[in-house]
C-alpha cells in the first residue's frame, strides 16, 4: 500500500505525508454462482474478509503536522463483496460484469491539517467501489 497527501496554501503553510506499508494475513470468503435456467448466463456473488498485519513507514515534511512519526506496526481489516452476471462463452471461458465494493479500516493513520484558513481531516477508513469486468479461462 502506498499513499501520499500534500497541502499548500497562500500563506506559505505546507505539509506532505508519504506512506508505504507491507501487510500480510488471512482471508476467508464465500462465493456462489447460480445458473439462470438453461441459458449461458449465471448470477455470481462473493463475500470475503481479511485481517492484515505488517509495518508502515510514514515520512512527514512541512509545518502542518505533528512531527511525531506514525511509523510502526499496523493492523488493517477489509471486507469485500461483489455481484455480477456471468456469460459462459465456451466450456472454459467466462465473461463476468458486475459491481464490486471494498471497505477498509485502519489502512492509514487519520491525519489532520488545521490552519487559520483551512481544516482538513483524512479518515483512516476507505470505501472503494465501482463496476468491473472479468474474463476467466479455466484450464
Amino acid at each position: 500500500v502506498t499513499d501520499f497527501l500534500s497541502y499548500e496554501n497562500n500563506f506559505g503553510d505546507f505539509g506532505a505525508l508519504d506512506a508505504e506499508a507491507w501487510l500480510f494475513g488471512p482471508r476467508v470468503g464465500v462465493s456462489a454462482e447460480l445458473p439462470l435456467g438453461n441459458s449461458q448466463f449465471s448470477f455470481l456473488a462473493e463475500l470475503s474478509a481479511s485481517a492484515l498485519f505488517g509495518h508502515a513507514n510514514l515520512d512527514r515534511d512541512g509545518n502542518l503536522f505533528d512531527p511525531t512519526p506514525f511509523s510502526g506496526q499496523r493492523t488493517t481489516y477489509n471486507v469485500e463483496a461483489l455481484v455480477g452476471l456471468g456469460w459462459q462463452l465456451s466450456e472454459d471461458k467466462t465473461l463476468t460484469v458486475g459491481y464490486r465494493g471494498q471497505q477498509w479500516w485502519g489502512l492509514r493513520n487519520a491525519d489532520l491539517i488545521n490552519t487559520l484558513d483551512s481544516f482538513i481531516e483524512v479518515s483512516d477508513e476507505k470505501l472503494i467501489h465501482g463496476p468491473f469486468a472479468r474474463f476467466a479461462i479455466d484450464w
